[in-house]
């Protein structure tokens, strides 16, 4: 027996806002889920997709913003009370709500849902090839083949973006070097072999120049710079003399201009000594010069007092004092600078005497008597020395310029090899690594070239193959219309671009859209659905098919539900959301196999009560639950078993081609059928039900009998069922009954037992039969 999901419960997810359990038939093949828009039917779909697949369903397409997932719990709940189950084969799974999507626990072999929505559908017929091709991916790509050739284009990619950088930059030195060697005026065959020959030759002594005159050129600037030193020391000196002697000027006058002759500088000095003694020895009981007794206080009081009317003497003592302590600061400053002035230009002259090569050093001076100054100046400042220091700076730096302009030259010169050697190099370099990356790329591109095609043939192979199946289905439902011939193929100068054609009348290349109705491109997308889901069957595939049919006819209903029960032997389980009701309703009347399908109708939904549903009833088995009910509903049995015979006796007509008055719109009354069915047809109606394997008869039932006294009996519908009048009221419920056990008695003899359809199907010329074969409906002509 097939795997197939044996039940399903929801709770706080999306419309289940209670939890909600949905149990399904494992006997039958395909489940259909009926409900009115907004019924829930999405929200069972987006489940299956949830647990199955991980995915968020039919949110992954709606324009509600980037984090669609948070939609998935049921308003006005907390995620983390979302929870679906599903039961398939004895196993269960469980998914839950998490950041990433779906959180889903339990043993391997989790069924694959293929969910078709009827926007896919619409996306595929008329979407831009490119996204054609995204519609159908996850059916035809392959992860790793596809991950592989990804890493080969980009890893191509790199490598070509290398070799043009390899190549721009080899063209740049090339250009360099030819600027070079026009600049030296063009000698030698050509640029690159003259820098070649540059490029041997050693740079160590233009090195060598370039760093001595570096050093002399360091070695005068550090020398000019504590010269200036010196001088400002030895100005600030000289200001400090100048302040000094005014100071002491003014001191002097100040103390000839005092009437005490004992006013003097050293007066002032002692007392103010006297009075600093005294502050810090307080117990003291006599005078600390004299040592006459007396009070400290006393002793204090005066001495301030004899400062206080000497204020402006103190004031220049003071002054001056400070000057004293500044000038003898500059006279050491002035020392330490000339020490250091002295020292520098020894190491200047040191460096001069050691580079004969240099301008200064080939100066006629006589360094000898400045070397002599070298020695004693390290301990002295003798005047001498520190002038013959001066003159040796005056001469260096008088040349200061020129040899600057020197090591200018000599550097460029050393600029200039280098940058022609490390062009030099470049070229070389460059043309040795475009070369292997050139040899590397031709590799790439052709492993590219060949897992392409590889992929492509896949593809396309797959296409071919779908492209059979998708026609063989699509004229089981549009046959002798002039249409199909289903093409499917890549577009070879597009990546990952989907074409498809097909026929119509007489041109078998013209796109679908362009000419097909909405019904049939509906059942087209179907149709490729279907096909490719065939194709990828992995063993536990159920098939979705989420409100895809809106617009299909009576005429292609009955073939397209035939393809469908075809195909759904094809995988575990098919399962149908629809809210077309003329679809359900043809289950409902035995207008299609409603044996091998599982009818389940969702009810009305609300917030509190959240998705509901219920067991689609059949007709008759409707018509037989009504009749059983105390007291009996007389209007709902009449008219419900009048519309199942009008059902059944349209269906008799129609493959009998039984003659009836023709009317603008074809809706017929039940006398009308039963008077349509002429005798002799009425004479070999007949049916049979045979046994499983068709090889002897199990019943057999005369049609005649059955029809005849049921017209007899019709007038109870249009009195009781249909029309309020007094003569309607006179009918006995007994007489009800056996009206509805004639209809019931009809219906069991037409509806097959096994797979619940009429007999429609003319396979062999000799009856009519139904979808399982088993029954039979005699004669196939009218004889009438």
């Amino acid at each position: 027996m097939a795997k197939r999901i044996e039940k399903i419960c929801l709770e706080k997810f999306r419309g289940a806002t209670c939890p909600v359990e949905i149990g399904f038939d494992t006997s039958k093949p395909a489940v259909m889920i009926f409900g009115e828009n907004g019924t829930g039917k999405s929200t069972i779909v987006d489940a299956m997709d949830f647990v199955c697949n991980g995915n968020i369903g039919s949110l992954e397409d709606r324009s509600i913003g980037q984090v669609r997932g948070q939609y998935l719990p049921s308003i006005n709940s907390d995620s983390q009370d979302l929870k679906v189950t599903i039961s398939f084969d004895g196993k269960v799974w469980e998914a839950k709500h998490s950041r990433q999507g779906a959180s889903i626990t339990g043993p391997n072999g989790r069924p694959t849902a293929r969910i078709l929505r009827r926007s896919e559908i619409l996306n595929v017929m008329n979407a831009q090839p490119h996204e054609r091709y995204q519609e159908i991916q996850s059916f035809l790509e392959l992860p790793n083949i596809q991950g592989c050739e990804q890493k080969l284009r980009e890893t191509n990619l790199n490598i070509s973006r290398d070799l043009d950088a390899a190549a721009r930059a080899k063209e740049q030195a090339i250009e360099a070097l030819e600027r070079f060697w026009k600049a030296e005026g063009s000698v030698g065959e050509n640029h690159l072999k003259w820098a070649a020959q540059e490029s041997k030759k050693d740079h160590g002594e233009l090195q060598n120049t370039v760093d001595v005159l570096t050093s002399i050129l360091m070695a005068i600037t550090n020398a000019i710079n504590v010269r200036n030193q010196l001088n400002t020391a030895i100005k600030n000196h000289e200001d400090a003399e100048i302040k000094r002697k005014r100071a002491e000027e003014e001191l002097e006058k100040a103390v000839s201009e005092i009437k005490d002759d004992d006013a003097s500088g050293p007066l002032i000095t002692l007392l103010q000594d006297a009075l600093q003694f005294l502050k810090g020895h307080q117990k003291t009981k006599k005078c600390p010069v004299c040592e006459h007794k007396n009070d400290v206080a006393t002793l204090q009081e005066r001495i301030g007092a004899r400062l206080g009317s000497m204020h402006n003497l103190v004031k220049l003592t003071n002054n001056l004092e400070t000057i004293k302590r500044n000038t003898s600061a500059t006279v050491t400053i002035s020392r330490q600078r000339q020490i250091d002035f002295i020292n520098t230009m020894n190491i200047l002259c040191g460096v001069v005497n050691e580079n004969k090569n240099s301008q200064i050093a080939k100066l006629e001076v006589d360094w000898s008597k400045f070397t002599k100054a070298e020695e004693d100046g390290k301990t002295t400042t003798d005047e001498n020395i520190v002038k013959l220091a001066h003159d040796a700076l005056q001469i260096i730096e008088s040349l200061q310029e020129s040899t600057q302009s020197e090591s200018d030259d000599v550097r460029r010169s050393l600029n200039r090899l280098n940058a022609i050697k490390g062009h030099f190099k470049t070229v070389e370099e460059k043309a040795y690594v475009a070369s292997n990356l050139e040899k590397l790329s031709q590799t790439l591109g052709e492993m590219v070239r060949i897992v392409e095609q590889q992929r492509k043939l896949y593809v396309e192979g797959i296409l071919d193959s779908i492209s059979e199946e998708v026609d063989q289905m699509y004229l089981k439902v549009h046959p002798n219309e002039n249409i199909g011939n289903i093409r499917f193929f890549l577009n070879p100068n597009r990546p990952r671009s989907l074409e498809f054609n097909g026929k119509f009348e007489d041109n078998d290349q013209i796109p679908p859209g362009a000419y097909y109705s909405e019904s049939h491109l509906d059942t087209l997308g179907i149709c490729i659905f279907l096909a490719l889901a065939k194709y990828f069957n992995d063993g536990n595939t159920i098939v979705v098919l989420d409100d895809v049919v809106t617009s299909i006819d009576q005429a292609h209903m009955e073939r397209f539900m035939n393809l469908l029960h075809e195909e759904a032997a094809n995988f575990n389980q098919l399962i149908i959301a629809t809210h077309y009701r003329p679809w359900r309703d043809r289950y409902r009347y035995a207008r299609g196999p409603v044996g091998n399908i599982h009818l389940i109708e969702l009810l009305h939904w609300s917030l509190p009560r959240g998705i509901r549903h219920t067991k689609t009833k059949i007709s008759v088995e409707e018509l037989q639950h009504h009749s059983q009910q105390e007291p009996l509903d007389r209007q709902i049995v009449s008219s419900k078993a009048g519309i199942l015979l009008e059902s059944l006796l349209d269906h008799i007509a129609l493959i009998y081609e039984c003659k009836i008055s023709r009317k603008a719109e074809p809706y017929y009354t039940l006398g009308e059928l039963t008077d349509c069915i002429g005798r002799r047809l009425r004479t070999a109606l007949k049916s049979q039900y045979m046994a499983e394997d068709g090889s002897f008869i199990k019943s057999e039932t005369q049609l005649g009998p059955m029809i005849t006294r049921i017209a007899e009996m019709s007038w109870i519908r249009n009195q009781v069922g249909c029309h309020w009048n007094i003569s309607g009221l006179d009918v006995s419920d007994s007489d009800i009954h056996q009206f509805t056990e004639a209809t019931i008695e009809l219906a069991n003899a037409l509806v097959c037992e096994n797979c619940g359809q009429l007999p429609l199907k003319d396979r062999t010329g000799s009856y009519f039969e139904c979808r399982c074969r088993r029954k039979r409906l005699h004669p196939v002509n009218n004889p009438d």
